[in-house]
């Protein structure tokens, strides 16, 4: 049996994902941002494929990698060759929603352009959704996803 939180024992969230309220977010100068271009559901597998590639590179640089998005949301399905009714079913496995122009990874320290854009590279192969690279000279606020872009 996959071993579940506790606070979620009992619990079984509906999968939403709504655009209302939407925090900003500000980023610090000299941080490297991947960002998605769609909205998605991404599994705990996906998660750790971004840390492996990521990781080893960052750290040949003396880098820091940041992830922002953690598989906290359970989704659920009932066994096969089940009648109707009955309640919804059992937690199947997690999954991180993904909105649309939220940063994935932050990628921080004296990382070079040769090595970003391997990491860019990998990682839109990997991942099911598009990415966009953001230039890590430049500040930016994101709220609602309208992105204001300041040169330095």
């Amino acid at each position: 049996m996959k071993r579940i939180p506790r606070s979620m024992l009992y619990k079984s969230p509906h999968l939403t994902l709504s655009l209302k309220g939407l925090k900003g977010y500000t980023r610090k100068q000299n941080v490297l941002v991947i960002k998605t271009k769609e909205n998605a559901m991404l599994t705990p597998e996906q998660r750790e494929v971004c840390r492996r590639i990521c990781s080893k590179s960052v750290r040949q640089a003396y880098g820091s990698l940041n992830i922002r998005f953690f598989t906290n949301l359970s989704r659920s399905k009932k066994p096969l060759q089940t009648r109707m009714g009955k309640g919804k079913g059992k937690p199947d496995n997690w999954v991180a929603p993904v909105r649309k122009g939220l940063p994935l990874l932050e990628i921080g320290g004296p990382v070079r352009k040769k090595i970003t854009s391997l990491i860019f590279h990998r990682l839109s192969h990997r991942l099911p959704v598009f990415i966009k690279k953001l230039p890590a000279r430049c500040k930016i606020n994101a709220i609602n996803e309208k992105i204001k872009i300041k040169k330095c």
